[in-house]
């Protein structure tokens, strides 16, 4: 798709729906092929690991394009609206290994500590991003896990498409106040909206 395509498209588009939940719509397609693919996977044990690596490309997708509409939400500018497909599948593969190999060394960690039984839930922080976590401290491990994703989105625009997990580790750091707070808010919400459905 050529760019003048694209910037034509986008004219037409979500942008200017004015009910804003509307925005968000474009993310559902991923969400119902992660949740697709995790079906499989509970399903097959033979094909278990690539449908849950399609799902948590899935679910990757689905956040580019809820981060994309949330900074136009709140009138920011972001070129995540004019990444083609293409484009799009190398950034979520550079920040799936990414993830996890954090998860992992985590999983590990926590394994190490002498909790077995969470160690395992770690390696579903990307995964509950969008579905339920099993664990009270796997919410918000997956609230930690969507903020570092974002910074490592956001810190990719401002490198050229160039995705550096160090530095947004330093980003969160150097925000932990905001950042913190953010996660400890979204965690909560992750449990009040689990137990709503209970």
């Amino acid at each position: 798709m050529t760019i003048a395509l694209r910037r034509q498209l986008q004219q037409h588009t979500f942008p200017n729906v004015s009910f804003g939940p509307f925005r968000f719509f474009e993310a559902m397609p991923w969400l119902v092929l992660a949740a697709s693919m995790r079906v499989i996977a509970f399903n097959s044990p033979l094909i278990a690991i690539p449908a849950t690596v399609f799902a948590s490309i899935a679910v990757l997708h689905a956040f580019l394009v809820v981060t994309q509409r949330s900074i136009e939400l709140a009138h920011g500018q972001t070129g995540l609206g004019a990444l083609d497909f293409t484009e799009q599948s190398r950034l979520t593969r550079a920040i799936l290994w990414r993830v996890f190999l954090l998860m992992l060394a985590v999983s590990l960690c926590v394994e190490a500590a002498g909790y077995r039984s969470l160690a395992l839930h770690m390696m579903s922080g990307l995964d509950g991003m969008a579905f339920d976590q099993f664990t009270d401290i796997g919410k918000f491990w997956s609230a930690v896990v969507a903020a570092l994703t974002l910074l490592m989105v956001v810190g990719a625009e401002r490198n050229k498409g160039k995705v550096r997990f160090w530095e947004a580790a330093a980003e969160f750091a150097r925000r932990s106040l905001w950042v913190g707070t953010a996660v400890i808010a979204l965690g909560i919400i992750y449990l009040a909206s689990a137990s709503a459905r209970d």
